[in-house]
């Protein structure tokens, strides 16, 4: 345990609170373009024209030549990551690079048939295979992308179907992505929400439509995709409504709170060393089922000025989960005290040693709504009213000069 001391406990709390679970994904559909099998072999029509196309009509591609990379990396040229995207018929793959003008006028069927140009207005889907989501609800459709083009002209849109490509409804319109110093686009994550007709079916459908006329403007990257999921929200065995941390004079005190648990071996206590890997400091037993609400608390004894902490849970079959980061600092908690906490009606924020400046307490919600917002007094003891709040977990915050300098979490009831 490295010398911490830790302390366990479950309070009875009878108050009503607002909780909020922590949800991983199941991947019920997956494309990446590499041909894996299942994987990578879901997808069906690759080039579906859609009202006029030019002689040179751009194309929609699978392979290398647009390298399939990571969310926030930018393009690059032929990797072992296929990816699907739109390129120039006339000149052929060269990845996301798209023929913006003929030199001719649209439709110009004359100058097509003597060689002098060829109109290059697309407008063509490229589509999966049917889906099924049988059994499957609260269904979101992910993806990796890139986009450039010009505007709404030359341009992709998301589309999906629920009846097997007879009809397509749009589901949104991707963004123009970042341009990286090289030219090549930043591969960007985005998700949508499918609607609940895709839910329970058999033959949904997801497709892009890319769309460009022929007037000379517009810049590469045109669109390319890679990656896609559909995953439905799978429930954790440990509901976790609250972990946060509060610095006292020479140590740090953790809690964290579960709505309820479901086969909870253990949570382990991680803290990042300064080689920024994450060392296990304390090993707490979990309730293994439960439906009652649980509190725990640990206080680290050999906490720096700065530390960041995370929960690991571990189920009895070796499953497990991480929490989400929080980050302690003995700089932004020195000088202030809340009390009650719970706290109802009147939430006291007294100073150790309070200075002629202006100071502004926030209070914000577990969105990060700010409910509450004024100026302290230049007083030890300010009284806050907070009678209008709900019962919930709250985040306060005193500004002075602009800069935080405190931040602790507390409960209404």
């Amino acid at each position: 345990m490295k010398n911490s001391f830790l302390r366990l406990m479950t309070i009875p709390f009878f108050v009503f609170i607002s909780t909020s679970s922590f949800h991983a994904q199941t991947t019920i559909w997956s494309e990446d373009f590499d041909g894996n099998g299942g994987a990578g072999s879901n997808w069906g029509l690759l080039n579906q024209n859609i009202g006029i196309q030019g002689m040179t009509a751009n194309l929609w591609y699978i392979s290398c030549l647009e390298n399939g990379n990571a969310s926030g990396i930018c393009g690059s040229g032929c990797g072992a990551d296929n990816s699907l995207h739109v390129g120039s018929s006339s000149v052929g793959d060269i990845g996301a690079a798209y023929d913006a003008s003929s030199l001719c006028l649209p439709g110009c069927f004359l100058c097509d048939l003597i060689g002098f140009c060829s109109d290059v207005t697309t407008n063509k889907r490229t589509q999966s295979a049917n889906i099924s989501t049988a059994g499957q609800t609260n269904l979101t459709y992910n993806f990796n992308y890139i986009e450039n083009g010009q505007g709404t002209i030359d341009d992709c849109i998301a589309e999906y179907s629920i009846d097997g490509g007879t009809t397509w409804i749009q589901l949104g319109n991707p963004a123009k992505t970042v341009i990286c110093g090289s030219g090549q686009g930043l591969w960007t994550a985005l998700s949508y929400v499918l609607p609940a007709a895709a839910e329970g079916i058999a033959n949904l459908r997801v497709a892009f439509r890319w769309q460009n006329n022929a007037d000379g403007l517009g810049t590469d990257p045109s669109f390319a995709v890679d990656d896609i999921t559909i995953t439905t929200p799978t429930p954790l065995p440990v509901e976790l409504f609250s972990f946060y941390g509060k610095v006292e004079d020479d140590y740090t005190r953790i809690f964290w709170a579960t709505a309820s648990e479901i086969n909870n071996d253990y949570f382990l206590l991680e803290k990042r060393s300064e080689k920024n890997e994450w060392d296990a400091i304390a090993r707490v037993n979990g309730k293994g089922t439960s439906q009652e609400e649980s509190w725990y608390q640990f206080e680290d004894l050999l906490a720096g000025n700065d530390e960041y902490y995370r929960l690991k849970q571990v189920d009895f079959d070796g499953k497990y989960s991480y929490s989400s980061i929080i980050h302690l600092s003995k700089s932004l908690n020195a000088r202030f005290t809340f009390y009650p906490n719970p706290a109802k009606n009147v939430l006291i924020v007294e100073s150790n040693s309070f200075q002629k400046t202006v100071k502004t307490i926030t209070i914000q919600d577990v969105s990060g709504r700010i409910v509450h917002q004024s100026k302290l007094k230049e007083e030890r003891i300010n009284r806050i009213d907070i009678s209008n709040l709900l019962p919930s977990f709250y985040t306060v915050i005193i500004l002075e000069a602009g800069k935080i300098v405190h931040r602790e979490k507390i409960v209404t009831n």
